[in-house]
């Protein structure tokens, strides 16, 4: 009952326009939020305070009073009043909360954060290397595998001369009047024209000296590889084209000064020899 006799007297000096505009928000925000009492006493009110006003006696006012109207302002009608509060209500029912933490926890947060993004540009320069690393072994192995690749294919190739029936088997050896005596094989595949020379005792070159191959077609020498002595005098030589065999008739080695052209025949001493047989 308390309560409610308290909005009835605030339903009545509302009528008499005697709240003050903090009251006024006041009691419209409690109607704004519902009270059945409250909006059947008003108008119960406000009729009242009409024909109270009208029962008393024409005075004149006091001077001052327009003064501290003006001063008050026109106060803010009721429905306007109450409109506003359910807007406010509205507004603070889907208002975030506000969050303030204090000062310390906002460091210390601020800190964390600044040790992870300084962990993660680490972390990311540190893997950025790592993935250099990898790609850098990917191609090392890559160019390994590819050049193991090749040369399975290359001596796949060379290899089948071997069992090739169109392979002829050349044997090279010193000219009778040589200081040293040497010889040499070599598999000529008339089919491919492809010849393979292998030399096991080869003597080592002079200084400025190098070894050359040759296909002889009868008055023709014909330069087809030039090589250096490997370890122990071994060497094998490939030649991708020894010549047609129907104009080849011998093969021959010479020892050559590096500089010496080709295009006019052997300059050197001629080494080795052997003819090609059909």
């Amino acid at each position: 009952m308390g309560a409610l006799a308290n909005h009835h007297e605030r339903c009545a000096e509302f009528s008499a326009g005697a709240l003050d505009a903090a009251d006024r928000k006041a009691f419209a925000e409690h109607l704004a939020y519902g009270c059945d009492e409250c909006e059947a006493a008003l108008p119960d009110f406000e009729r009242a305070t009409v024909l109270l006003a009208a029962a008393l006696p024409m005075s004149s006012p006091d001077p001052s009073m327009r003064e501290r109207l003006l001063e008050q302002g026109a106060p803010v009608p009721l429905p306007v009043a109450i409109a506003e509060a359910k807007r406010r209500r509205r507004r603070g029912a889907f208002a975030l909360p506000r969050f303030n933490p204090p000062p310390r926890v906002v460091a210390l947060v601020a800190g964390v954060g600044m040790g992870l993004a300084v962990l993660a540009v680490f972390g990311a320069w540190h893997y950025r290397d790592l993935a250099r690393y990898w790609h850098a072994e990917a191609m090392a192995n890559s160019k390994v595998i590819s050049g193991l690749n090749d040369q399975l294919q290359d001596a796949i190739l060379w290899g089948g001369m071997f069992t090739d029936y169109d392979m002829r088997v050349v044997q090279l050896a010193s000219p009778p009047r040589a200081d040293t005596y040497q010889s040499a094989r070599a598999l000529y595949d008339v089919r491919d024209r492809r010849a393979l020379f292998v030399f096991d005792d080869l003597a080592a070159a002079p200084a400025g000296n190098t070894y050359r191959v040759w296909a002889v077609q009868g008055t023709r020498w014909r330069a087809v590889a030039t090589f250096a002595r490997r370890e122990r005098g071994r060497a094998v030589v490939r030649v991708v084209d020894a010549g047609d065999p129907n104009d080849v008739t011998d093969f021959a080695v010479t020892l050559e000064p590096q500089d010496a052209p080709t295009a006019d025949g052997p300059a050197g001493t001629v080494v080795m020899r052997g003819p090609v047989t059909h």
